[in-house]
């Protein structure tokens, strides 16, 4: 009996110690298994970009995702269209972190239901005054009067028009011209039609090349120079990358990693300006069937566009230009400077 009990305690011990060199073999596979995962596959947060193309945040998105550059910088980029009349909405209920947007626009309507913080200048203000080459105009006074076309009442090129005609040269527009608002994209055809004597509002390097490439208009003016003939600004933002208050709070090292990212892809993007020979990139902006003076003009037009100076003067510039906006009621509340603006590091 004894000798019995003896072997089968043996023969335990045995099949025990075989279990047990089992799991220590699996356990130790599984580990090299994980750690041999690529960083790149393992779970990063997620920032949801909503764009409207073509523009700077929404190239830029492409660029960063092509290139892998937000996976490297710890995190994983979610670009989305969302055009100006939906931006409002996708920001306030979520859809997305972050959202491109009129400056005046994100202040005045989204920041009634949630707190906005602007990250990213995202497209310069660069906005000609367009006619057609028969018109007679030679400058943009001389369209007083005349129908003007521009893009929706709260898109970013009109609320900035709208802003400086009254701060630099107390002018109304909706009185000084006849205003007739579409979609950006309608412009062009409307002009060429001859429903409208002008237009301001095509303020991309795409929008503007086709301008004068495609439809051969005639520039008589931009608003540039009116906005900067003082000096009182240095930049202004004709769209900004705004998220919320909340997620700032929720997300703040990472919110400072978006915006290092973007501004290093502006500066690629600029002296890079060849990303437009990218099919991928030509057939996002429906650009396939372009000729080459057209993909030349807009190659022409990037550096200018992707030039940005130091966030501080765009922080400085931008509240100033608020401040204006505010001055001349076309805002009614105005958040504290350090409130509105991301504090970069």
């Amino acid at each position: 009996m004894n000798s019995k009990y003896t072997i089968g305690f043996i023969v335990m011990l045995f099949v025990l110690g075989i279990l047990f060199f089992a799991y220590r073999s699996g356990n130790s596979n599984s580990k090299k298994n994980q750690s041999s995962i690529p960083s790149s596959e393992k779970k990063l947060p997620i920032v949801i970009i909503g764009a409207e193309p073509p523009g700077d945040i929404d190239l830029a998105s492409r660029i960063i995702l092509q290139k892998g550059w937000d996976k490297e910088a710890g995190f994983q980029i979610e670009l989305r269209p969302v055009f100006s009349d939906g931006a409002v909405t996708a920001l306030t209920y979520g859809t997305v972190d972050m959202i491109t947007i009129a400056p005046l626009t994100a202040v005045s309507l989204v920041n009634q239901k949630k707190s906005v913080v602007f990250l990213v200048n995202g497209l310069v203000v660069s906005c000609p005054f367009f006619v057609n080459q028969s018109s007679e105009a030679k400058t943009w006074q001389d369209l007083k009067g005349k129908r003007v076309g521009t893009t929706t009442d709260t898109g970013p090129s009109f609320t900035t028009f709208k802003v400086i005609m009254k701060a630099k040269e107390n002018i109304d527009v909706d009185k000084y011209f006849q205003i007739s608002h579409s979609a950006s994209k309608e412009l062009i055809p409307r002009l060429t039609r001859g429903e409208i004597d002008g237009a301001i509002g095509r303020c991309s390097e795409i929008g503007i090349a086709k301008a004068y490439v495609e439809a051969k208009f005639k520039s008589v003016g931009n608003i540039t120079d009116i906005a900067f003939k003082d000096g009182d600004f240095k930049e202004l933002m004709l769209e900004g990358l705004v998220t919320t208050k909340d997620w700032i709070n929720d997300h703040g090292d990472l919110a400072q990693k978006v915006q290092n990212l973007y501004y290093k892809t502006y500066d690629y993007i600029k002296t890079h300006p060849e990303v437009f020979d990218d099919p991928a990139i030509k057939k996002a902006y429906a650009l396939e069937d372009a000729g080459p003076e057209l993909i030349n003009k807009i190659k022409e037009l990037v550096p200018a566009m992707y030039t940005f100076g130091p966030w501080k003067d765009v922080v400085d510039s931008e509240y100033k230009f608020l401040e204006l906006a505010q001055k001349h009621g076309l805002l009614d509340i105005l958040p504290l400077k350090d409130e509105l603006f991301f504090r970069s590091n």
